[in-house]
């Protein structure tokens, strides 16, 4: 009997749909043009859930909203890091919601 090899194709993870809200709701409650990184992104998502996130599923759904345009992002060299902030139409988003 052989051995084939099969190629199962799987989509890039959906982040939930509760936690792409809440990744928001952290970055409404910063003042308007604040940026702050991923990890303190995580830290104040998870304090909104009942049930902490993982940095990967927050890291999920920041990307979510990042190709919705409702969160962007800007490189600090000085941090040699991404960091986030909530734009104009994630506001409004969130203002709408």
């Amino acid at each position: 009997m052989s051995k084939r090899k099969t190629s199962i194709k799987v989509a890039a993870p959906v982040a939930r749909p509760q936690l792409r809200k809440k990744v928001r709701e952290a970055l409404m409650a910063l003042p308007q043009g604040r940026r702050i990184t991923l990890k303190i992104l995580t830290d104040l998502v998870n304090e909104l859930l009942a049930v902490a996130a993982s940095a990967d599923e927050v890291r999920d759904a920041v990307n979510w909203n990042h190709d919705q345009g409702h969160v962007g992002r800007l490189h600090n060299d000085e941090l040699e890091q991404d960091e986030w902030y909530l734009t104009k139409a994630g506001r409004e988003h969130e203002a709408a919601s």
